[in-house]
């Protein structure tokens, strides 16, 4: 044996048990004690040998020859003397006699254990039926002095409590006490477990206990964290009677304790952020949620959309943000862009990504930029060409700059003039146009149609509408047209001839001018003249007055010219032009032509079959019982009102009006209704409408005529 070595005895009889443990001082003695597990003994003496029977016992004095070992067949190498046997005159007072749970202690008692496998004991039991007792044990038991070892716990979830196992190497016959302490490592005692310094009592016998180490449960993310528990000193505590608390050899003195958290890690978060263009940074913030004991991460990129850099924004576009334990915000600024140029609303991204030990709840933030600059505009010109030109050219104007793509939408509508008479109803008259961002004109260009029919000087529209991307400063263009065609028959304005009958010197306001009956030229000045042929066939030239002209007999010519002319063709066949004023014209009798010209006019036809052209403006025409034609050169020459026509004998002839090809009759139920390029027609009362449309457009009439005193007409009382 060793020093702590412990050797265990056990001397059992019927009333009686001992148990006596030997202890190894590691100097050459021995410590014994003897414990009375049951019964009661005087003990007197301990014997101790090789267990054999190969020699002699010592020889006892004869004061102690009542301690002898006679008769147990072991020749016994020493003894020692514990008492004299007999209780004497103290009785069970006495050191020596022990009755049940009590102990005695012989210490330092030489013994060399090299070759010693028995022990034996003397005494005197009054429990037994033996009474003297000569107790011999070979088959004690060793138990050396145990080394000590501490394991690491097995890892625990934050709150539970991690268990460390301290474990002997062999049991041993005495408790032993190990003295331990917690220290920190990445987890700290009073915030993520319950710090101790103590001890912990191994019984004797068993070879393990267990140090409970409670972890606290803070509610805060944190990593995986460690600590230890520390065994500071271990000893076999050895009874104070027998001497001192034996020290243990610690293998392994430091046990590992794992926490596991149980708790969410914080949460990242960014932004959406608006801003407008002229406020010169937009600022994203990056929010942590959660808490938690550990720094965390995360990456950030800006992106583009329909926002760029550096157009729209510049600055740092891209790194990483770090957030101490305590920290909740960072912000992530950029310098936005202040330009002059018209934009729609745009957006970029900032994105995050790689974070650590953290989540992301909301990985982009959206960054907007509202615009600051006015819109492009649009505007169309106004267009002045000549009938002869062949087309005509708007042209459309966006002013402003801009970074998008306008649109905006054209119709061409008509005013005097329209479609297909003035302008090509193959053309496209509605439409929209496209610019790019650096276009900044467009044009609509549409064929002119060049008739021979004299006009007046006709306007039509070209309107703007439905901008996107951009706003209208001038919505409307207008298109004008200069007829080339003379207006009807040309009408000299003053004579300017020879006038053989001296007819032209009527300088005064003349109150009477009379031809000759040879054929005369008869010229009025420019007062009011009233002029009258004779029985040729005379040209009357009124002059630019109110003037009365007469042609008499003779097939005569007669010119109202300026004014407000009253003209009679008389009898034969006449040609009367009433000019620009408001005229009365009557043909007389025969086949006459008979031409308003422009004015409100009111032209009768008198006897035979005439032929009569309103002219522009609002007529009013008489037709006589015979065969007349009136003739329309214009859906200008509308308003005309017509008495009495005679349906299958008079016509009106609107065949040099331009895309009039069709007759659609009667209108159902009498109602105002025009069908395309066609003629039509609905009573009210005793009057005839005829409606007349020529350019397809069926939302406006672009002819009316009425009929009075008639209930019907056909197509056959059309030229068309």
């Amino acid at each position: 044996m060793a020093l702590g070595d412990t050797k265990t005895f056990d001397f059992v009889y019927t009333g009686l048990t001992l148990q006596i443990i030997a202890i190894d001082n590691g100097d050459g003695t021995t410590d014994f004690q003897i414990k009375c597990i049951s019964g009661s003994a005087d003990v007197n003496a301990l014997w101790w040998g090789d267990g054999t029977n190969d020699g002699s016992s010592p020889t006892l004095s004869k004061s102690d020859s009542s301690l002898n070992m006679n008769g147990t067949g072991v020749d016994w190498d020493g003894y020692a003397k514990l008492s004299s046997a007999g209780l004497g005159p103290a009785g069970w007072d006495k050191a020596t006699a022990l009755t049940a749970g009590e102990t005695y202690n012989a210490n330092n008692v030489a013994v060399d254990w090299s070759n010693i496998t028995t022990l034996g004991v003397r005494a005197t039991s009054t429990s037994t039926s033996e009474g003297s007792i000569k107790g011999v044990d070979g088959s004690g038991i060793v138990q050396e002095l145990p080394d000590i070892a501490i394991s690491d716990a097995p890892a625990v979830t934050e709150g539970d409590t991690a268990h460390f196992t301290v474990t002997l190497s062999n049991t041993y016959a005495y408790d032993v006490k190990v003295y331990y302490q917690t220290q920190d490592g990445t987890a700290t005692a009073g915030s993520d477990f319950t710090g101790a310094t103590s001890y912990l009592i191994i019984p004797a016998g068993q070879t393990s206990a267990t140090i409970n180490v409670s972890t606290l449960n803070n509610g805060a993310y944190e990593l995986t964290e460690n600590f230890t528990v520390q065994i500071t000193n271990a000893v076999a505590d050895i009874p104070d009677a027998l001497g001192p608390d034996l020290g243990l050899t610690v293998t392994d003195g430091s046990g590992a304790g794992t926490i596991n958290d149980n708790d969410p890690p914080p949460v990242f978060s960014i932004d959406d952020v608006s801003v407008n263009e002229a406020d010169g940074t937009i600022t994203f913030t990056v929010t942590k949620t959660g808490a938690t004991e550990v720094p965390a991460s995360v990456d950030f990129a800006v992106n583009p959309g329909s926002a760029g850099s550096p157009d729209d924004y510049s600055g740092v576009l891209g790194g990483t943000l770090n957030f101490a334990a305590n920290e909740t915000t960072k912000t992530i600024t950029l310098n936005i862009t202040d330009d002059n140029v018209y934009e729609l609303t745009e957006n970029f991204t900032v994105d995050l990504s790689n974070a650590v030990n953290a989540t992301i709840s909301d990985n982009q933030g959206v960054g907007t930029i509202t615009d600051n600059d006015p819109p492009p505009a649009f505007s169309i010109n106004d267009v002045t060409r000549n009938e002869s030109d062949g087309t005509i050219t708007f042209t459309i104007t966006k002013t402003g700059a801009t970074d998008v793509v306008a649109s905006v939408n054209y119709a061409i509508s008509p005013n005097t003039a329209g479609t297909p008479g003035d302008y090509s109803a193959n053309d496209a008259l509605t439409g929209f146009v496209t610019f790019m961002p650096n276009e900044t004109t467009k044009t609509v260009t549409l064929n002119i149609t060049n008739d021979t029919t004299y006009e007046p000087t006709e306007t039509f529209y070209a309107d703007l509408s439905g901008a996107n991307n951009a706003t209208i400063s001038d919505s409307q263009g207008v298109g004008t047209i200069i007829d080339d065609d003379p207006s009807g028959p040309t009408l000299p304005q003053t004579y300017s001839g020879a006038d053989p009958y001296d007819h032209d010197t009527d300088t005064a306001t003349p109150t009477g001018n009379t031809g000759t009956p040879n054929p005369d030229i008869l010229v009025g000045d420019g007062g009011n003249n009233n002029i009258e042929g004779n029985n040729a066939g005379d040209t009357i030239y009124g002059g630019a007055g109110n003037d009365t002209l007469q042609g008499n007999n003779g097939s005569d010519t007669l010119y109202g010219q300026p004014g407000d002319d009253d003209i009679a063709g008389q009898t034969q066949a006449d040609t009367v032009y009433g000019g620009s004023g408001d005229d009365i014209i009557n043909g007389g009798q025969d086949n006459d032509l008979l031409y308003g010209g422009s004015g409100n006019d009111t032209i009768s036809g008198d006897g035979q079959n005439d032929t009569i052209i309103g002219g522009y403006g609002a007529d009013i025409i008489n037709a006589t019982a015979n065969n007349d034609t009136i003739v329309y050169l214009s859906t200008l020459d509308t308003n005309d009102t017509i008495n009495g026509f005679t349906s299958g004998a008079d016509k009106l002839d609107l065949s040099a009006i331009a895309g009039v090809n069709a007759w659609a009759g009667h209108t159902p139920g009498d109602a105002v209704q025009v069908s395309a390029n066609s003629i039509s027609w609905y009573t009210n009362g005793s009057d005839v409408f005829v409606l007349v449309d020529n350019d397809g457009n069926t939302g406006t009439v672009d002819l009316m005529i009425t009929l009075t005193g008639v209930t019907t007409i056909n197509q056959s009382d059309f030229i068309f």
